[in-house]
């Protein structure tokens, strides 16, 4: 039997996390949420999660230490950014280079879950 794909959300509006839970839920993906960052950081560490989706523009700074536990995982699981106050050249310079894919909101959650599989089949030829 296959391994199901895990994907954290890491999204402070209740309707955004109900969408993509819904999608990914139908896509055949586990889903863990989280409302912040905070959350997001204790979820990434206890579930065994395979991709990430995370808003910029959560309140306070633990998005900023969400990122950088990602980038210091060993086996790090794609991430798929969502910004709303902000173009890919404010991310960058405000969190650093960003690894994974970046869009605008809102966003299509079919779109999200395609870049997902994608990512999951660049990395190690699953796609969930």
């Amino acid at each position: 039997m296959a391994r199901v794909t895990t994907v954290l959300i890491v999204e402070d509006d209740k309707g955004v996390r109900r969408m993509l839970r819904f999608a990914m839920r139908e896509a055949g993906f586990d889903v863990v949420e989280a409302a912040n960052g905070i959350e997001g950081l204790a979820l990434l560490d206890t579930q065994g999660v395979d991709a990430v989706v995370l808003d910029l523009a959560l309140p306070g700074e633990s998005q900023a230490a969400m990122l950088k536990r990602l980038r210091g995982r060993e086996r790090k699981p794609p991430v798929w950014v969502a910004v709303s106050a902000m173009d890919e050249r404010e991310a960058e310079t405000k969190f650093g280079r960003l690894e994974g894919r970046l869009i605008a909101k809102p966003y299509n959650p079919w779109q999200v879950i395609g870049d997902i599989k994608a990512m999951l089949v660049q990395r190690d030829g699953r796609a969930g």
